[in-house]
Formats: structure tokens, sequence, C-alpha cells
């Protein structure tokens, strides 16, 4: 189970996965 660093909900892996391919940009908020 992933968190997101921005809202601090759970996410599933692959809704992580992709929020984080959304917002590669702003990877440094999904690299803590």
């Amino acid at each position: 189970m992933r968190v997101c660093p921005v809202c601090g909900r759970p996410l599933e892996e692959e809704e992580y996965e992709r929020l984080r391919r959304r917002f590669s940009r702003f990877s440094c908020l999904f690299d803590q």
C-alpha cells in the first residue's frame, strides 16, 4: 500500500504508479 505524498491518502500500487508517471515533473514528491 502506498500513500499519496500530496494528500496523504492510501493509494493502490497501480494508482500510485499512474500518478507518479502523470506528475513525473514533480517526482521529488514521490521519492521520499
